[in-house]
């Protein structure tokens, strides 16, 4: 379907956006009006705080998955051209409303390929940052986290005269499960924690006492207790021991050296591991 005119809507909440509605209007169609356009900027709050909801997950795996990420490689007009078995998984399981292309893959892999072309091509003949990567963090159907990392790789030859493209190389993008530590700040972010709150609370997690708090922040002990009872409000928990117990330990809690969670941070089911090992248990 062509579109003839298009409306982009940043969904919004507490300074950060949370996601994109895109918005078409076919061939034949009135465009959008000025009170289209004000229905959508007012949509953009309300969504973009459901979807900031929406990150914070709970529940159990009922089976592990892949650990290791895969590789893709794409050429410059953005086909792919190699692709692990481990990258097709993520692939096929990143949440797009539209079926995935098998020769291009779904549109965030599409993005940050081209967003590692176009700062390849920006900085031609910069001969101190020959490499440029770029990096996103997309949602699974299943409701996991991937993140894509893709790195231009310039051919040798290519890009390097007048008016050549820089862009003419191959892209390689790195696909897996993003790690609880990658996922840290999108947690404190997703429970509406201000800067100095996030600083108090990533050192409650990794247990810092209140002293230990005082002397790196260097703050006094009632600003560490006000930025904590702020925290507690938000995170809806009543102490340090239910902010990790209870909150993060279903989520995304960081730091943790063989935690009984699987690979993106949520439960592993009680006495066994993958889906297969706790079903035969049964």
């Amino acid at each position: 379907m062509l579109c003839t005119d298009e409306l982009r809507v940043a969904l919004r909440d507490r300074g950060h956006c949370w996601g994109l509605l895109v918005l078409c209007r076919a061939r034949g169609a009135l465009p959008f009006s000025p009170a289209d356009v004000a229905l959508a900027a007012r949509l953009s709050t309300p969504v973009g705080r459901a979807l900031r909801q929406a990150f914070l997950l709970g529940g159990t795996d009922l089976g592990d998955t892949p650990d290791a990420p895969g590789l893709v490689v794409l050429d410059r007009d953005g086909r792919i051209r190699q692709a692990t078995p481990t990258a097709r998984h993520w692939l096929g399981q990143i949440q797009e409303s539209r079926p995935t292309d098998e020769e291009t893959g779904p549109l965030a892999l599409q993005a940050v390929a081209a967003g590692v072309r176009t700062t390849a091509h920006e900085n031609t003949g910069e001969s101190s940052a020959p490499v440029h990567s770029t990096r996103s963090r997309v949602r699974t159907h299943s409701g996991h986290r991937v993140t894509l990392h893709a790195t231009h790789m310039p051919v040798p030859g290519e890009g390097e005269g007048p008016g050549e493209d820089a862009g003419a190389g191959h892209t390689c993008v790195s696909v897996g499960l993003s790690q609880p530590g990658e996922l840290a700040a999108l947690v404190l972010d997703a429970y509406g924690l201000s800067a100095r709150e996030r600083q108090v609370a990533q050192r409650v997690l990794v247990g810092r006492s209140t002293i230990e708090i005082v002397d790196e922040l260097a703050i006094t002990e009632d600003t560490v207790q006000d930025r904590l009872k702020k925290i507690f409000r938000k995170a809806d928990v009543h102490s340090r021991r239910e902010l990790m117990e209870e909150a993060f330990f279903h989520h995304y809690l960081p730091g943790l050296v063989q935690p009984p969670l699987t690979t993106d941070g949520r439960r592993r089911p009680r006495g066994g591991g993958a889906g297969k090992e706790a079903a035969g248990a049964g």
